[in-house]
């Protein structure tokens, strides 16, 4: 166990922004029951009203926070990505994490993939954030080159 906590400290170390927002976001979850999204969606966490289930609210509020803020970046990208892509490809679908463009040839691969680099990208206070992203060309997800 201990060996553990020590690996999660060194890492907390190397993020201190995230373990400040963390801090923030405990702070506010037990003072006001109220989680807020990186676009301002409000969620109560009715664990926060009890005291011996503030570990409970603490972990929900933050896991909220994550998780929607990556889900709304990612519908974000979305309409980015079918407003910035040529005719001559489409946006088909999403899986997970991933998308699948279509295009009718592998010519446009690069402009597809300046497109993406330039989408990827977010300010978030102050702070640009890149995105990584692979990308591939095939018949298939497997047979990608």
């Amino acid at each position: 166990m201990g060996e553990a906590i020590e690996k999660i400290e060194k890492f907390l170390s190397k993020v201190p922004d995230i373990v400040a927002l963390r801090t923030l976001i405990h702070n506010r979850v037990i003072k006001t029951t109220f989680v807020y999204t990186p676009i301002g969606r409000v969620r109560r966490i009715v664990e926060a009203f009890n005291r011996n289930t503030h570990a409970k609210a603490k972990r929900k509020a933050f896991n909220t926070f994550a998780q929607t803020g990556a889900s709304d970046f990612q519908k974000a990208t979305l309409i980015a990505l079918d407003q910035r892509i040529p005719q001559h490809s489409r946006l088909s679908f999403t899986v997970f994490d991933s998308f699948l463009i279509a295009s009718e040839s592998e010519e446009h691969k690069p402009e597809l993939d300046r497109i993406l680099r330039d989408t990827l990208k977010y300010n978030v206070a102050g702070k640009e954030f890149k995105f990584r992203f692979k990308s591939g060309i095939g018949v298939s997800w497997k047979k990608q080159k």
